[in-house]
């Protein structure tokens, strides 16, 4: 399972890449979410990933949501969760303002 976003207002071309890549390994379940979406619409960027992408992916515009979803349909020892991009980034950058974010590590461990 694999939870990304891509960052708002820079890096614009890399989200074609993300859905071309992805597009390519259809086992993987993608869930869409924001990563400093900055003054553009998280589900937008999710939107315009997901158009490279020729099958189903989950699209949650709230990144702790989209991890808890993710985390939620592991259920086997063998199961892993990859969350891409923020890592320990305690912030979102959100209409140009850092907001407070505890932090992929920490979100994963609550609903582990």
């Amino acid at each position: 399972v694999l939870v990304l976003g891509s960052t708002g207002n820079k890096g614009e071309s890399r989200r074609k890449d993300f859905g071309l890549l992805l597009n390519q390994h259809p086992e993987i379940q993608v869930f869409l979410t924001a990563d400093d979406p900055n003054y553009e619409d998280p589900m937008a960027i999710a939107e315009e990933i997901s158009s490279y992408i020729s099958y189903p992916v989950e699209k949650i515009a709230d990144r702790e949501q989209a991890i808890k979803a993710a985390m939620a349909i592991t259920n086997q020892e063998l199961d892993a969760v990859i969350i891409a991009g923020k890592g320990a980034d305690c912030y979102q950058i959100v209409q140009g303002k850092k907001e407070d974010y505890p932090g992929d590590a920490a979100i994963a461990e609550r609903y582990l």
